[in-house]
């Protein structure tokens, strides 16, 4: 097999046995008919998922590329096409061209086939995704140990919401991983040799693990939504016990001025002294509930 960069202006319509030819979406005119490029447009416009479909008497499979060759937690992601019949050549459909080539190129030998550099690339697509759940994992961890002192609990209820929509990606992305795995199982005749068995058999593991460990990192969510849910209304009802506070200090002064404003003529009103009286009277009330509140340690 022989790694092709297709250049601008350049056609190649026949000949592909024992080639991967590397192109870009506006290239495809110039290595399609016009009913398979439309296919294949469509497929690249509206399925952003990691499946394998027929396309004709060949398949067309897109995925997910990693771009940038890194061990970052966040790498660049492009939707890729691949048009093959898994024998004898390969067509991939990218804009990272030079990108796709280095990783095919680390791959490759002389026994190599369009499946089993199928199965590297699936591979390196889920290299270092154990780092990046074990990094959700510790956030997880994090946000609920910070939980009790965090003031906006609005904005981690967002993040919550946040996690979750990646965890669902995860989920749907090794389900789709399992689905091209069962295809390659059920089509034996593509994994025939020792390589590509040996890739295979290290991508059928690894992707139910990961996969279970989506599992369990929704687990840790729901517990952390739980976490969230009571620290919320222990919240609420402090602040309704504050309500309560401030209804039952003021309550006796409601009480004085309903007293005093009821039109009856009360034998203390002629008292000169009596509305200083009632000021200090209604002071000593409120301070002194203060004070009573204060040390049952009611305002915490």
């Amino acid at each position: 097999m022989k790694i092709k960069i297709l250049n601008i202006g350049e056609t190649q319509k026949t000949a592909w046995k024992d080639k991967i030819l590397v192109i870009s979406k506006p290239q495809l005119k110039d290595v399609f008919d016009e009913d398979t490029k439309r296919e294949i447009t469509r497929s690249l416009d509206y399925i952003t998922s990691n499946k394998i479909e027929t396309c004709g008497k060949h398949y067309l499979a897109t995925f997910n590329f990693i771009v940038k060759d890194h061990t970052s937690l966040d790498p660049e992601e492009e939707t890729i096409g691949l048009y093959t019949d898994f024998e004898t050549f390969s067509i991939y459909i990218t804009q990272n061209k030079s990108a796709l080539v280095k990783k095919l190129e680390k791959h490759i030998t002389k026994e190599s086939s369009p499946s089993s550099l199928l199965m590297a690339l699936i591979g390196d697509l889920t290299e270092n995704d154990y780092l990046k759940l074990e990094s959700l994992e510790n956030e997880f961890t994090k946000l609920e140990d910070s939980l009790e002192k965090e003031k906006d609990l609005g904005e981690v209820n967002k993040k919550i919401n946040t996690y979750r929509k990646t965890l669902v990606l995860y989920k749907q992305h090794y389900e789709q991983l399992t689905n091209i795995n069962e295809f390659f199982e059920s089509n034996p005749i593509w994994i025939d040799s020792q390589e590509e068995k040996v890739k295979f058999a290290v991508l059928d593991r690894r992707i139910p693990k990961l996969k279970s460990e989506v599992f369990y990192l929704r687990d840790l969510l729901y517990q952390l939504r739980d976490s969230w849910q009571s620290q919320f209304e222990m919240r609420q009802n402090h602040l309704m016990k504050i309500f309560t506070i401030i209804t039952a200090i003021f309550m006796p002064l409601q009480l004085i001025a309903g007293w005093y404003g009821m039109n009856l003529i009360m034998p203390e009103v002629k008292w000169t002294y009596a509305y200083p009286v009632i000021i200090v009277l209604c002071i000593l009330i409120v301070t002194g509930m203060f004070i009573f509140f204060a040390k049952k340690k009611w305002f915490k």
